[in-house]
């Protein structure tokens, strides 16, 4: 859909174009009849040029109508922002309505008034930057041998190191021959992978092991430490699984590592008298990547029911789901029915922005609620970047008709964005949205920020405004413009236009026909 301002550039240049052209016509005409009899000099009197003069300026005038600044009013609806305190710079998190009831995608019909209705500069900031990268490094992985039930802390270990701080080799009192000893840690070295991804973070360690070949591993303790004495705990309680269901072999093979560890030493214990883990290899995953505020994964249930009405072969058997916004989604995961049984489901994603729009394919996923002897399996959340599709499509894979065997929703993890306002006119401030014919901001619009000093741009510079409760401004009507109700202004453009048009036809007519006149012999 065409913004307002590109139809209003249409408008003038229509408007230009049809003076010129009729203009031109009827001064070709009066300057021919000129130089062929100057008696006709009288057809050139302000009677007839000068009010196409006059209807012209009319006619750019009405394409200009409505060129002022947005106000208050032309939007659906509204939330007034309180600032923290008298400071410049001032953020609020976008609320879930805003992302319901916005016309445009990534917040292009999102302005901020003050008290007076006068504009405040403003930008809309992610989150996440857009910077994403990541790399995979196979880290050294030490056992350590000790007899089943020996207390881990107060192991005395052997280590070889090279002069640059990685571990050559590890042993205890308890050489690994013995019969009574057995693995009970790992030592993980990161040292050396650290300081090559100096300015990324280890955010995932991903093991292979021999033993058990199929099962569960539960109860894994992760330790860091910088010099291999002293051990803070990272995380506790965490399970590892390798499962065949259905000829299939799934299962968690990963951890995931919350903020920045920067340990050069991880230590991976179970409780002791468990059956000791074989592992074969670990791999780190390393991640570049900003994030500007700290900002919660927000849940989203929504229910997921039947096509009912095929339009295409894509569509026959498929499940749909409808989001009821442009949510930014990262994740997605099901409810499935809660009797305790196991559960697998894998299946294709389609999504499309609208309802008349082609499904295109996103991903391919895996789910599943298992149960083991050693406690209950559970697949992570299906990951993906952040997607503001509207409507989604689910073909499964397997099994093919799993709505009908208990599946009632969708959970949808999605991370709201944060809006940027300069306190600039008097408070409170008004948070607009909810006309698709408002433009997006364009660089020159969102350049304040980048102009204010290097210390207000850091992510914990703005003060933590509150937001109330959303009302209604213009009303649903322009969020929806091309609904029952008619856009009276956009009419009455049309019709000054139109009419202008005729009547400045009408003018030709009637100067040529006076020319013509002119031109009988008098009898």
């Amino acid at each position: 859909m065409a913004s307002k301002s590109g139809r209003r550039s249409i408008r003038v240049a229509v408007a230009a174009l049809l003076g010129v052209v009729v203009k031109r016509f009827s001064m070709n005409l009066v300057n021919s009849r000129l130089r062929s009899d100057p008696m006709l000099s009288v057809i050139s009197s302000p009677g007839l040029v000068r009010p196409g003069v006059i209807l012209m300026a009319a006619l750019l005038t009405a394409g200009s109508v409505g060129a002022n600044e947005w106000r208050p009013q032309d939007f659906a609806y509204g939330i007034t922002i309180t600032p923290g305190d008298d400071s410049a710079l001032q953020a609020v998190e976008l609320p879930a309505h805003y992302y319901q009831h916005s016309a445009r995608r990534g917040g292009g019909d999102l302005r901020v008034f003050d008290s007076a209705g006068q504009p405040v500069p403003h930008l809309i900031e992610s989150p996440v930057s857009s910077e994403f990268r990541v790399a995979d490094h196979q880290l050294p992985l030490f056992p350590v041998y000790a007899p089943e039930r020996s207390e881990l802390d107060s192991l005395s270990l052997q280590l070889e190191r090279r002069a640059d701080g990685s571990l050559i080799n590890i042993s205890s009192q308890s050489p690994a021959t013995s019969p009574d000893v057995q693995v009970i840690a790992y030592i993980i070295d990161a040292s050396q992978a650290n300081q090559r991804y100096a300015q990324a973070r280890l955010s995932r360690l991903s093991f292979n092991w021999s033993e058990p070949e199929y099962g569960v591993i539960n109860q894994l303790q992760l330790d860091a430490s910088d010099n291999l004495n002293d051990w803070l705990p990272l995380s506790s309680g965490q399970s590892l699984s390798r499962l065949e269901y259905a000829g299939q072999t799934l299962g968690k093979k990963d951890i995931k590592l919350a903020g920045r560890t920067g340990a050069d030493y991880l230590r991976l214990s179970w409780p002791a008298g468990q059956s000791p883990v074989i592992l074969d290899s670990v791999n780190g995953r390393y991640t570049w990547t900003q994030l500007n505020q700290a900002i919660e994964l927000r849940m989203l249930p929504v229910p997921i029911t039947p096509v009912s009405e095929a339009l295409t072969e894509l569509e026959a058997g498929a499940y749909i789901f409808a989001t009821g916004g442009q949510f930014p989604l990262e994740q997605l995961s099901f409810t499935a029915r809660s009797d305790g049984g196991n559960q697998f489901f894998s299946g294709s994603l389609y999504t499309r922005l609208r309802d008349n729009s082609r499904w295109l394919k996103h991903s391919e996923f895996e789910q599943f609620v298992l149960n083991e002897r050693a406690g209950k399996v559970t697949s992570e959340a299906h990951e993906m970047q952040r997607n503001r599709a509207r409507h989604w499509l689910i073909r499964w894979t397997f099994p093919p008709a799993l709505a009908e065997q208990g599946l009632v929703s969708a959970r949808l993890g999605w991370r709201p964005e944060r809006l940027l306002l300069l306190a600039q006119g008097q408070p409170p401030f008004t948070l607009a949205y909810g006309n698709p014919e408002v433009p997006a901001l364009n660089d020159q619009q969102t350049r304040w920020f980048y102009s204010l000093p290097e210390a207000m741009q850091k992510p914990d510079a703005p003060v933590a405004a509150s937001l109330g409760d959303p009302l209604a401004l213009g009303g649903p009507v322009l969020q929806h413009p091309t609904g029952q109700a008619p856009n009276w202004r956009k009419i009455l453009l049309w019709s000054v236009l139109v009419i202008g048009v005729l009547l400045m036809l009408w003018m030709a007519s009637r100067l040529y026909q006076q020319m013509n006149q002119a031109d009988r012999p008098e009898a």
